[in-house]
């Protein structure tokens, strides 16, 4: 059996391969907003950065709250279409307490709730 041979024109040239990250759109808004090397820009961003994490513990906290009295238990799904947000969230949750790095204070908070921190047969 021969092979087949095309002689296209897109077959001859190379072809550019997509780079993967960040559109040029998306670089191009990062290098607009970075700051030139003040230092009260800095303060700001590692502040909010505490702040925001501090914030998305208590709003997913309060998710899976809701999510519980929607549905009676709190093994929240990896995969959910009606909130993707929250079952990523659960997903990196139960992946840092396996490791180790989820302060006790939030173990306790959703130990007291029910979470379930291992999915499968057994709950």
């Amino acid at each position: 059996r021969k092979k087949r041979t095309s002689t296209t024109k897109s077959s001859l040239s190379p072809r550019k391969r997509k780079r993967p990250g960040r559109s040029k759109a998306a670089r191009s808004r990062a290098n607009a907003s970075s700051p030139n090397n003040n230092d009260n820009d800095n303060k700001t961003k590692i502040v909010y950065k505490a702040s925001r994490q501090k914030y998305d513990f208590d709003e997913m906290f309060r998710r899976v709250e809701l999510y519980r009295e929607l549905y009676g238990h709190a093994r929240v799904p990896y995969k959910m279409p009606t909130d993707p947000a929250l079952a990523a969230w659960t997903k990196t949750i139960r992946s840092r307490y396996f490791r180790g790095t989820v302060d006790p204070a939030q173990v306790k908070q959703l130990d007291d709730l029910g979470f379930a921190w291992k999915l499968g047969a057994g709950g």
